[in-house]
């Protein structure tokens, strides 16, 4: 099939759009390219194409721009930005959506662009830069049939396999994600067998031919080990990419609760292999990291807690999967809430307007103006754990308190009112009304915990959390790079009370350390994330262990939020083992500091939770704790 000569504008110029630019230029087509690396567009500038300064301008000089850049926050930008192919009105028609990302900013993009008088093709592509460069390479395509209709020559010329999808956008990104899940699998297992080929003593290059002459070959596997054997690894596709498909792949599954304990292990252990620093290698270095034996997956319940939040006689079987978790994991999802799906979701969404905001204007909620009550906004790399910043932003709220609760009066740390921006305008009672929310759904699980130790259920209340001290936080993890001494979202830490109740959005990146090893924890459409604290563990003896985890960082194109609720003792209340879980208790306080990620066992405290936590608190904002709160506390 033939097609007119075009014009045709290219935005990234990576490993797999300079091979289409190429393609499409020797067979006869003007090549228009954008990248934001000066050194991608000289070596197009050498090729003879004609390079544009902006997206907006790209899409002025052409008729159909192709979007092949890395990630959601990239087309964002090339899309909408200031100087973004949406303002290019005349200019190009229709926009061709290359990159893998998530089906619904692909439909999100669409309808934006169809505002603009400008056709959307969800057109993910697959194969390599050797398939791309000789147009031999796979695309999905999903768009209403007149939109493909005039781009079938080109399409033709670009990929000798295209698989049309329907008229649905965003379904060609979900075929995309399937695909990249196998393939993300299938690279790990091939690492795998690679290493313990190495480990048997056998020679790994006989192995390989051997894999590829027999039931275990696979392209994915020819093509990566091969460079990988070689010590090749030269990016044509790169770890940090990868890492984000997977991730993105895995979140999309939870979404719609499919299980992925495959697609979960080969996540950490491309997780793993970017945080050794080898992000930036080909996909292949995966083996550079999996030459020691991989953890065994755990997997986390769910659990459906409707029974003890209606408190019908099945809450008894609901502690008791409670009971199970907490011995196993210490981390559980929860299902069967109550809380209202539109009032999460609706929080979510106010949460990424402020957080889109320039820090200027979050700045009058800073923290340092919120005094002894602990409240407000800090920014990017402003919260420490073990003593380095988390790449996060942030904001603290807690319960709203009058200026004349004695509490309040009497200066109490962590008791006051809480610092809301003036904009958006409606997270005030957005936040109250989810505070009052997860109080109660709080107060039903600590019921249930009671319940698991065989405790009469208002146990807990009446040791300290009638009158809980509720936390809660609003968290922002960038999806750009970190600065250099950063390595986590989130560094490896327990949290200090009783209970976590933890919303996440779509993005994912929670872990938890398990005897086998890290296993990921994704979001799980509708459910709550929750785990116990270092006051729980330290009330039941260590029967139930708080659990370390952390958060990895966020390569996913989007940047994610999180809203972790904390449900703790009251600030006073003095913290005491169970008596008749203490007389069972046989901790190694020693062995327990030692094993701990602050090497600081629970057990030796006495003390008020107050005591307990501003002594943590401290160390995750140092100069604001002197600044706020002086010496007094």
């Amino acid at each position: 099939m033939s097609t007119a000569r075009l014009r045709v504008g290219i935005v990234g110029i990576g490993a797999m759009g300079m091979a289409i630019a190429r393609n499409l230029q020797a067979r006869g087509h003007t090549i228009v390219v954008r990248d934001i690396r000066a050194e991608a567009e000289q070596q197009a500038r050498s090729l003879g194409m004609q390079v544009c300064a902006s997206p907006r301008a790209l899409a002025l000089a052409c008729e159909i721009v192709l979007i092949v850049v890395v990630d959601a926050a990239q087309i964002e930008s090339v899309l909408f930005g200031e100087d973004g192919v949406a303002h290019s009105q005349g200019g190009a028609a229709t926009v061709m959506l290359c990159s893998t990302i998530a089906p619904q900013d692909t439909a999100s993009f669409a309808r934006r662009l169809a505002a603009h008088r400008i056709a959307a093709i969800d057109a993910p592509i697959s194969g390599g830069p050797a398939r791309a460069l000789a147009g031999t390479m796979s695309v999905m395509l999903a768009a209403p049939a007149e939109t493909l209709a005039p781009w079938q020559g080109l399409l033709a010329e670009m990929a000798a396999k295209r698989f049309e999808l329907g008229a649905t956008i965003g379904d060609a990104a979900k075929a995309k994600l399937v695909n990249n899940l196998l393939a993300g699998t299938n690279l790990v297992a091939g690492a795998e067998a690679l290493a313990l080929a190495e480990r048997l003593g056998l020679d790994a290059r006989r192995m390989f031919e051997i894999v590829n002459a027999s039931s275990g070959a696979s392209w994915i596997f020819e093509d990566r080990m091969a460079r990988a054997l070689d010590d090749d690894f030269e990016p044509r596709a790169a770890v940090h990419i990868l890492t984000k498909d997977l991730g993105l792949a895995t979140s999309l599954a939870a979404r719609v609760q499919q299980p992925t304990p495959l697609g979960d292990a080969a996540l950490a252990t491309f997780r793993e292999t970017a945080r050794r620093g080898w992000a930036a290698l080909d996909d292949a270095a995966v083996l550079k990291s999996y030459r020691s034996p991989a953890a065994t997956i755990a997997s986390v319940p769910i659990i459906d807690v409707a029974p003890l939040i209606r408190g019908t006689d099945s809450a008894e079987a609901v502690a008791q999967q409670i009971a199970a978790a907490c011995r196993a994991h210490g981390f559980f999802y929860i299902v069967g809430h109550g809380v209202d799906e539109a009032l999460c979701e609706r929080l979510e969404s106010l949460s990424r307007e402020f957080f889109a905001l320039p820090d200027e204007r979050k700045a009058p909620v800073r923290m340092a103006l919120g005094g002894p009550a602990w409240r407000g906004w800090f920014p990017l790399g402003g919260e420490l754990t073990s003593g380095r910043p988390d790449w996060k932003e942030g904001l603290y709220f807690g319960i709203e308190l009058p200026d004349d609760d004695p509490r309040v009066r009497a200066g109490v740390p962590l008791h006051g009112r809480n610092l809301f921006p003036a904009e958006p305008p409606a997270l005030r009672e957005t936040v109250l009304a989810y505070l009052d929310a997860l109080t109660r759904l709080g107060h039903a699980l600590m019921r249930g915990i009671a319940l698991s130790l065989g405790l009469d259920a208002e146990y807990f209340a009446e040791h300290g959390t009638r009158d809980p001290l509720v936390l809660f936080r609003i968290f922002n993890y960038p999806s750009r790079p970190a600065a250099p001494e950063v390595r986590w979202g989130v560094g490896e830490h327990t949290d200090y009370g009783l209970l976590t109740i933890l919303r996440q959005d779509d993005v994912g990146g929670l872990e938890i350390k398990t005897a086998s090893g890290w296993v990921a924890a994704p979001p799980v459409e509708g459910s709550f994330v929750c785990n116990i604290g270092d006051m729980l563990e330290r009330m039941t003896g260590g029967l139930y262990k708080s659990t370390p985890h952390r958060v990895a960082l966020n390569t996913s194109g989007r940047d994610r939020i999180s809203l972790p609720f904390f449900f703790d003792p009251n600030f006073g209340a003095r913290i005491q083992s169970v008596p008749r879980l203490a007389a069972h208790a046989k901790v190694d306080a020693d062995g327990d500091s030692a094993s701990r990620w602050d090497h600081s066992s629970v057990h030796t405290f006495d003390g008020s939770y107050g005591e307990y936590l501003l002594g943590k608190i401290g160390k995750v904002f140092p100069e604001l704790k002197q600044q706020v709160l002086g010496t007094k506390h």
